[in-house]
């Protein structure tokens, strides 16, 4: 399935950690899209303090998106890890455990990725 970026944890963690010029010009298209850029340019600024997503899915009642960036050489994101973690009554692991885990798989993983 295709999302529009500006609507899932995902695509607003690639904005956040992407080149301010890239980043300009998703902002841009999405304001021709008839989104509310300025929200969406705060949620980026959030994101990016916080280092990385953890947003109620928009699609799916009781899953809450966990996504962090995967950081190349260049600073930039070249990926993202989403954890779609389901609510707390029906998971086995705290959120805080599962952020743990999450964030050691990104730093693997952009330490194994190769230079450009």
């Amino acid at each position: 399935a295709v999302f529009p970026v500006d609507t899932t944890a995902t695509g607003a963690i690639l904005l956040a950690f992407c080149a301010a010029d890239r980043r300009d010009s998703v902002l841009a298209e999405v304001g021709r899209r008839g989104s509310d850029t300025h929200a969406l340019a705060r949620r980026i600024d959030e994101l990016r303090a916080r280092g990385f997503a953890r947003e109620n899915d928009a699609r799916q009642t009781g899953i809450v998106d966990l996504a962090f960036p995967v950081i190349g050489s260049d600073g930039d994101a070249v990926a993202a890890l989403t954890v779609p973690y389901v609510a707390p009554s029906y998971s086995e692991h705290a959120a805080d455990t599962v952020i743990s885990a999450a964030r050691r798989a990104v730093a693997a993983i952009a330490g194994a990725a190769p230079s450009p």
